[in-house]
């Protein structure tokens, strides 16, 4: 299979239909307050199995909308929290060599403190409101899903896979560095590839990112769809 980074017409907002799958906004509760839901699902009713996607450190960008989109093409409902949301909504910051959001030391400086000052007690929590409103999303599979991860969202998805092996059968951390798996994962090294190299941007590596969401693709037509 072969996943190159294609081009995107779509206006990411509240309900916006493009070819293949439809771009959900909404708000849900939880216990330290309102949280955003970012929505990619393909067109029609379903239900579709659930892909939860955890973005990485530098929010829910185009980029990481894009790769949502690439999951969903492939028949997967998926749904991003805002991991930052008590700190503002959908915090965003360009990390491109010619940034235009973000780009002062200053507000690295902010985005590295709420990075690490997000701990995966609240990630855990925050799933949990995510995975209740679910419970009532028609259009999302009450089976098995899966979860996927760029940067700080990679190490979400080992606590995931392990603290509900029952729920999440099956994960795919991108990043850079890895420690060593279980007998039930698999690392793989991409040659040239550097940090972000799943998420359309200045660091997207074709190649990497080919191998790896065709990976993701298999395990999770393998997983959910059985």
């Amino acid at each position: 299979m072969h996943v190159s980074c294609p081009p995107t017409s779509a206006t990411y907002g509240v309900n916006v239909t493009g070819a293949s799958n439809t771009a959900i906004d909404l708000t849900i509760q939880t216990p330290d307050g309102p949280m955003g839901l970012h929505v990619r699902k393909p067109a029609g009713d379903g239900p579709f199995p659930v892909v939860v996607f955890f973005h990485h450190g530098p929010g829910l960008d185009v980029g990481s909308k894009q790769a949502m989109q690439w999951i969903a093409d492939a028949g997967y409902y998926v749904v991003s929290h805002d991991r930052y949301h008590r700190h503002g909504e959908w915090l965003v910051w360009d990390m491109s060599p010619n940034p235009t959001q973000g780009s002062g030391s200053t507000d690295l400086a902010r985005m590295f403190e709420i990075l690490l000052g997000t701990d995966d007690g609240m990630v855990a929590s925050d799933l949990g409101a995510t995975l209740s409103y679910m419970e009532s999303e028609p259009a999302a599979s009450t089976g098995p899903m899966g979860c996927i991860g760029y940067c700080i969202g990679a190490r979400s998805v080992l606590p995931t896979i392990v603290g509900d092996p029952d729920r999440f059968t099956v994960g795919q951390p991108l990043i850079d560095a890895t420690n060593a798996l279980t007998p039930r994962g698999l690392a793989e090294i991409h040659d040239g590839a550097n940090h972000g190299f799943g998420v359309p941007g200045h660091a997207y590596h074709n190649a990497a990112a080919d191998r790896s969401y065709a990976s993701a693709f298999a395990m999770f037509d393998s997983a959910l769809r059985s």
